[in-house]
């Protein structure tokens, strides 16, 4: 199902990063690298029929994480599905990281 609301954002979104001239092209660069990924996932959400305003919601969270980094490993985290993990030894879940989308976790 193709959203034109989602669509609209990222063209956006990746049109800033690029056009941004108080930076430096590789952070240009990875920005758009990093839209183009975040792109990708929302599609595959999409595809497999998840709630629609969570998808935007988990976009717009991601995307504002997105335009805040400056090295290639934040981006990555930032990408990384926003999961809670269980420490069987302590018997609690850790989650909360940097990145972390609340949504996103309701979503997966």
């Amino acid at each position: 199902m193709f959203d034109v609301m989602l669509e609209y954002k990222y063209l956006k979104e990746i049109t800033y990063a690029i056009l941004d001239e108080t930076l430096p092209d590789e952070i240009k660069e990875l920005r758009a690298e990093g839209f183009e990924a975040l792109h990708d996932i929302i599609l595959a959400y999409q595809k497999i029929g998840l709630e629609r305003g969570l998808i935007a919601v988990v976009w717009d969270k991601k995307a504002q994480f997105i335009n805040e980094a400056a090295k290639r490993a934040e981006i990555n985290e930032i990408l990384k599905p926003s999961l809670p993990a269980y420490d069987c030894y302590a018997d609690e879940f850790h989650v909360k990281p940097k990145y972390h989308v609340d949504e996103e976790e309701l979503l997966l």
